[in-house]
């Protein structure tokens, strides 16, 4: 006979079965996020990329999505919703996916699913995540403060659903009390995996590793979260189980390792990309890092506050890592900026070495050296609020500059240094203060001030300058966060309608009253021709000079500082209107005028020939006197300052010829001068010019290698069929002087004197026509024009007091002329002269 339960007990023994079904129902879509390996193991992630117990996770459905992280946000208070911006922002982003028909629809069961938004904060670089779950209709709804950046949206569904990690990216400013919404369509989902090696094929265990769109592939020195984090297993692998379909870049995020194949924001297929296809999971290839280090650096002030906004920049010595190959060390990306390089060559520096690296150097064979190049060189990096500014190092020695100017600080700037990584924080203590300066500007009547702009700077003979600029709230209140307590400082404030002052101020003292910005007036002047109808002066140059002002008394109990009585002119060519603000009251004289182009001269340096134009002069079209205020200025111009204004232009042409054989000179430069009008063209290989002219009276010079410039002055007649016929004179070969020391040695950057063959006087020369002074000579070699055979001396400035003599003979007055000469001297020797004269 069969025993039955009693109903009591019954209901006992459902209740923990009930407990664990409706556990495991629930758990199938809250279960902790976790990522597996390659291998078939799991590695579990909590929501900000820390490891759990792998043998907690034994039911877990498989699932590699974190919260991004936001940087530097784990030790800091810092809230992006705290402060409130304005009104708020609503975002409503829609989840749907799309049915056989093509047909957008909201997904099944949709209710719960994780949206998440990313925000960028302008003040502070930072970015921040942000969550919201997704209701029956799909619809996930954010709220932000006012003024917020929106980087990119994204959705993680159930993995048993067969969709992926779906987001994208909008990079949209939003105004406060804005109300918006965005659709997200979720794809197919797949998979991706790859392994982290080292550059000597290590695995590399727990790496974070973060998923990208490739269209958001960070770049060294400016690392951003990626969509999706995991973890590398024991042996080296990776795998994200449910991305959206299409493409995605992997990329190991800064920290313990650096990584450096593929560079970030450079992956190829199998090396740190791959493209998702739905069912499918697609190879991301080897990931190749570096053990790198932290090294940081921090600035703080007299009190031991951070300095912000001080600018360094990191250059590799040697490595300890066989790894890496540095950079060439000695390349010159700008020819003109030669600041350093006697310093450079004074401290035993061998000056080939700068000219082989910039364009003498053999092509390096990849096949030979494949190792990735220091990819950090060159990189500026800002100091944060806190002073520190950090870089992910791999065990060398590295040099380090600061390019700031630090008021208050002997010399201005940090002088350079060096580090050895790893190693401790280097601290710098600077002689000044950093804190807070702030006040209020008020106009003449006593009325705050909005919206001025402040600009703060200080400068000094020695040290070049630093600036700070902010703007006055509704209050007419300003404040300057973080700044150098130095004495001597100069406070200029604009605001349009207002007449722009300056002060000479001191950071160490609150202001005792509000700064007086007086009230100013606006000038309006429009232009008509003769018959009445709007005229276009676009070329012309207005300029203002004050007749008679008035400049109101500064307000009881505010501070007065120099004011400045004619402001800044702005021509509007589409509205035919010049305005001008930020004037005192009065009366100016407005004068219109035109350029007249003087004639050119031909200069040649180390680099070759080229053309500089002197200055011009001005020719005044026509003065009037006009009125600042409500009222608009209108000036009616005559036929003749209309005609001298908007002249009529038409095709002009000519041919240049060797005055000696009557053959065309290609490539000769030909440049018309006239009023308000330079015009230039180059001959074909006929010869032949055309160019847009004007009817009327040019200059035209013509110049070419090896020839002597031409001047004429000449009528033009456009569109009439007349064309110049200009004949060029010989001027002498062009001179290619080498100079080395008495070992073949390339010298240092230096000045040069020539004097030609029968020069009476002696260096420098007294005139062109006795020689060439002040010559530029780059790595030991320049270019000049001479038509005089015979010896030519020349004396090479190194610096004051430090002199060398060589000459050499010129033997042609034609085309092109090498001439290689030596000193006496080897750079040994010029190197302890040098040495000698700093002392």
């Amino acid at each position: 006979m069969a025993r039955t339960l009693h109903p009591r007990v019954a209901a006992w023994l459902l209740l923990p079965i009930v407990a664990a079904a409706l556990w495991l129902l629930f758990s199938q879509d809250r279960a902790p996020a976790d990522a597996t390996s390659g291998d078939g193991s799991r590695l579990g992630v909590d929501p900000h990329g820390a490891p759990l117990d792998p043998s907690s996770q034994a039911g877990a459905e498989e699932s590699e999505l974190t919260r991004n992280k936001v940087p530097g946000s784990a030790d800091s208070a810092f809230d992006p919703l705290a402060e409130d911006d304005g009104p708020p922002v609503h975002l409503r982003v829609l989840l749907r996916v799309y049915d056989e028909e093509g047909e957008e629809r909201i997904p099944a069961n949709c209710a719960g699913w994780v949206v998440r938004a990313q925000s960028w904060i302008t003040e502070t670089g930072e970015v921040a995540p942000h969550e919201a779950a997704a209701d029956a209709r799909g619809v996930a709804e954010f709220t932000f403060p006012g003024f917020v950046h929106v980087d990119w949206v994204g959705c993680a569904p159930p993995q048993r659903t067969g969709l992926g990690f779906s987001q994208m990216s909008e990079h949209t400013d939003f105004d406060g009390g804005s109300e918006e919404e965005w659709t997200l369509i979720l794809q197919l989902g797949g998979g991706a995996h790859g392994r982290v090696l080292t550059m000597d094929d290590r695995p590399v265990a727990g790496a974070e590793v973060q998923a990208f769109d490739p269209n958001w592939s960070s770049e060294f020195g400016s690392w951003t979260p990626g969509f999706l984090i995991t973890r590398t297993a024991s042996d080296g692998s990776f795998f994200f189980a449910s991305l959206g379909e299409g493409e995605w870049n992997f990329a190991v995020a800064p920290g313990e390792y650096l990584q450096l194949l593929p560079m970030l924001g450079d992956a190829n297929e199998g090396e740190g990309y791959a493209e998702v296809v739905a069912g499918e999971t697609a190879d991301a290839g080897v990931l190749r890092v570096l053990s790198a280090f932290i090294q940081e650096i921090r600035v703080i002030d007299a009190d031991g506050e951070g300095v912000p906004n001080l600018t360094f920049a990191i250059t590799a010595l040697d490595f300890v890592s066989q790894g890496l190959r540095a950079a060439q060390q000695y390349y010159v990306e700008d020819e003109e900026d030669t600041s350093d390089w006697m310093t450079r060559f004074i401290a035993g520096e061998d000056p080939a070495a700068w000219l082989d690296a910039r364009d003498e150097a053999p092509p390096q064979d990849e096949s030979e050296d494949e190792r990735p190049e220091w990819p950090y060189d060159g990189i500026a990096t800002e100091t944060g609020a806190d002073g520190r500014v950090s870089w992910q190092l791999p065990a060398g020695r590295y040099s380090v500059e600061c390019w700031t100017t630090v008021p208050g600080l002997p010399g201005g700037t940090i002088s350079p240094f060096e580090v050895s990584a790893p190693r401790a924080p280097v601290v710098f203590r600077l002689p000044v203060r950093c804190a807070s300066w702030s006040g209020s500007i008020v106009d003449d009547l006593g009325d705050p001030v909005a919206d001025a702009s402040l600009s703060l700077t200080w400068s000094s003979e020695d040290s070049g300058s630093w600036d700070a600029y902010v703007e006055s709230d509704a209050r007419g209140a300003f404040q300057f966060v973080d700044v150098p307590l130095i004495r001597d400082c100069e406070l200029v404030i604009a605001c349009g309608g207002y007449v722009t002052s300056s002060w000479r101020v001191s950071l160490l003292e609150a202001p005792s009253a509000p700064y007086c910005l007086p009230r100013g007036g606006s000038l309006h002047v429009s232009f008509k021709d003769p018959e009445g109808a709007p005229f276009n002066i676009a070329g012309a140059h207005p300029r203002l000079r004050a007749i008679r002002t008035e400049i109101p008394p500064p307000a009881p109990g505010t501070l007065g500082g120099k004011t400045r009585a004619v402001g800044s002119l702005t021509y509007s060519s589409s509205q035919n209107q010049l305005h001008a603000d930020q004037l005192a009251q009065g009366e100016y004289e407005l004068k219109v005028t035109l350029h007249y182009y003087h004639a050119s001269t031909l200069m040649m340096s180390w680099s070759g020939p080229s053309e500089a134009f002197q200055s011009s002069e001005s020719v005044e079209i026509g003065a009037w006197m006009v009125k600042t205020g409500a009222e608009w200025n209108v000036i009616t111009l005559d036929a003749e300052q209309c005609a001298k204004l908007q002249p009529q232009t038409g095709e002009h042409s000519g041919v240049v010829l060797d005055a000696a054989t009557d053959q065309p000179v290609p490539g000769a430069s030909v440049t018309a001068l006239g009023f308000n009008l330079k015009q230039a063209s180059r001959t074909d290989i006929n010869g032949r010019f055309s160019m847009e002219l004007t009817s009327g009276n040019f200059v035209f010079q013509v110049a070419a290698a090896g020839y002597e410039v031409l001047e004429v002055e000449a009528a033009a007649m456009p569109n009439d069929g007349s064309e110049h016929e200009f004949r060029l004179q010989h001027g002498g070969a062009t001179v290619h002087v080498r100079v080395l020391d008495r070992d073949g040695r390339r010298l240092p950057p230096c000045t040069a004197d020539v004097l030609f063959p029968g020069a009476s006087g002696d260096f420098p020369p007294s005139s062109p026509a006795e020689g060439i002074s002040g010559m530029e000579l780059p790595f030991g070699e320049m270019y000049f024009q001479s038509k005089t055979l015979g010896r030519h001396r020349m004396r090479l400035n190194f610096a004051p007091g430090v002199h060398a003599e060589v000459s050499f003979e010129l033997r042609q007055t034609r085309d092109y002329a090498p001439a290689d000469c030596r000193l006496s001297w080897t750079l040994d020797d010029l190197r302890a002269a040098l040495r000698a004269a700093q002392r």
